[in-house]
């Protein structure tokens, strides 16, 4: 990169809200100037300027002449009085309130006239060190504006879906694509796309290239500043969409595949009537979950997932032939605490995974209709899961779960915890796609790079413990420490915690196992070394 400094043009409010502002500021300054008395004042202005003349003593009843005479309603001496009771209230109140309340409106006058100037716009600086934010984002950087390009964790790309006004349905054009940056020492920001132009869009995506190469880049955030350095942001044409973030939309489809995902309808039936959809429980991107039931009675959980027409048919095949061997792996599972793997199917080029239903409810639930769970309930929970994943990692090959997190762990009526719901569907849809697939709060920085391994699921559960602890979800791909928002917390759980969601998988608790004999220490001792 040639330039040493970049200043990005950034409208951290909304355009609606600023105009809302100057709005509301020429009202109440027209009005202000409206009622401020000026002629009242300016007679005031004069007595006080000619004061009383040729030594006529205030104590007598005598009057001063002004340069704009006016009858005194008190004495009707043909000017204003300076020594009956009518002088006071005529002048003092002109000298106090209407001068203050004049003075107040010429300061918002001011200030809105500096707000107009300098509009919503605020500037990011660049530079080959640091980072510097406006004031209006400090709140979500912990007040620390300026940071270092080393301090900068993780970068992702995300979507906030926004309701459109007209039609309830049509909520894919009403996307924003919103850049995310985390930073090691706490804090994040986010940054609207759309409210960057084209020019500092590029800047900001070099920046990142060169300067912030110890970061973790999401697979989507990659995609982006490749195109944007390649081939820049798409011009507009007279048939593109009519919003920036809509231009991105349709680059990024090129990329997930030009098919929209149309899941299946309550009724559907699959398998030539064998297996019949009752409801479905989750959609989002390229997957779907349903409750099914079988022609042979019972229900059980059918996942499904799409690879995009877009993609080449090499790196298809590749992703399905992953699949079918891990579906088959997943199916020789036998553990009283794992939803069974039932079978894995193909149906109009759409790739399911069978399993067991388990009737109950995810921590998710539970921690939402109770509130935070205690230490001794976590940590029951936490031996109960650290023995299932024990299993798992222990088998040759080893199985990741990959999606260990408060959804997929269900509390059955007897107390029990069953793990559900594999992330191999997920896996199979990011190989295929390139996109990360799955839930920011509970991936570890390897699984973000695409290179999951069994020490993601102790990062996972790690997580899912904060969570249990607190009530919030984890910051994404940051150490938790559940002690910071319940001081009542113990050091040891904390630290417990803190060594599952270690960044480094060096500093880590090693496996399942570790984990285990470390709640098992912890459980009947104070101190306990969780590196052991």
């Amino acid at each position: 990169m040639n330039r040493k400094k970049f200043a990005l043009r950034y409208h951290v409010l909304p355009v609606w809200l600023f105009s809302l502002f100057l709005t509301i500021s020429l009202f109440i300054v027209a009005a202000g100037i409206k009622t401020v008395p000026l002629e009242a004042a300016r007679k005031t202005f004069d007595v006080i300027k000619y004061g009383p003349q040729d030594g006529i003593s205030v104590s007598h009843k005598k009057t001063i002449k002004t340069s704009a005479p006016m009858t005194c309603s008190n004495c009707h001496c043909g000017a204003i009085c300076v020594c009956c009771t009518r002088y006071s209230s005529m002048i003092e109140p002109y000298r106090t309130e209407e001068y203050v309340l004049a003075g107040a409106y010429c300061v918002y006058a001011a200030l809105a006239f500096l707000f107009m100037i300098a509009g919503p716009h605020t500037r990011i600086l660049l530079t080959e060190s640091r980072l510097s934010f406006p004031l209006l984002m400090s709140p979500s950087l912990l007040f620390r504006r300026t940071r270092s390009w080393s301090d900068l964790g993780s970068v992702s790309l995300s979507k906030k879906i926004v309701r459109a006004n007209n039609d309830p349905y049509d909520m894919e054009s009403m996307m924003n694509w919103t850049l995310r940056l985390y930073f090691r020492s706490g804090g994040n920001t986010a940054l609207n796309l759309k409210r960057l132009s084209k020019k500092d869009l590029e800047q900001l995506c070099r920046a990142l290239s060169d300067w912030g190469k110890e970061a973790v880049v999401s697979n989507e955030a990659m995609e982006l500043i490749k195109k944007v350095i390649q081939v820049g942001v798409p011009e507009a044409r007279p048939d593109a969409p009519a919003t920036y973030t809509a231009m991105w939309e349709e680059e990024m489809q090129s990329h997930l595949g030009a098919t929209t995902f149309v899941p299946l309808t309550k009724g559907a039936t699959l398998q030539n009537g064998r297996l019949k959809v009752v409801s479905m429980i989750a959609s989002g991107g390229l997957s779907a979950v349903y409750l099914v039931e079988q022609n042979t009675g019972g229900l059980s959980i059918l996942k499904e997932s799409v690879i995009p027409h877009s993609v080449d048919e090499k790196t298809k095949e590749k992703a399905k032939e992953l699949f079918r061997r891990e579906a088959s792996l997943l199916m020789k599972l036998d553990h009283p605490a794992i939803a069974k793997v039932k079978d894995h199917l193909v149906e109009n080029g759409r790739d399911y995974m069978l399993l067991e239903y388990v009737p109950g409810t995810s921590l998710r639930q539970h921690v939402r209709m109770h509130g935070p769970c205690g230490e001794k309930q976590v940590l029951a929970w936490a031996q109960e899961l650290a023995s299932t994943l024990t299993y798992l990692h222990e088998l040759s090959p080893p199985v990741v779960h990959r999606d260990v997190t408060p959804d997929n762990v269900v509390l059955r009526k007897d107390g029990t915890l069953v793990l559900i719901d594999f992330g191999a569907a997920n896996e199979y849809v990011g190989q295929a796609t390139g996109t990360l697939i799955g839930k920011q709060s509970y991936i570890s920085p390897e699984q973000f790079r695409g290179k999951a391994e069994p020490s993601s699921d102790i990062y996972a559960l790690g997580g899912t413990l904060n969570f249990l602890l607190t009530g919030d979800d984890p910051e994404p791909l940051s150490p938790s420490y559940p002690r910071k928002v319940r001081s009542e917390l113990s050091e040891e759980v904390d630290q417990l915690v803190a060594s599952c969601t270690a960044l480094s998988t060096s500093e880590r608790i090693q496996s399942a196992r570790a984990l285990s004999d470390a709640i098992d220490k912890l459980t009947g001792a104070k101190n306990v070394d969780i590196h052991a």
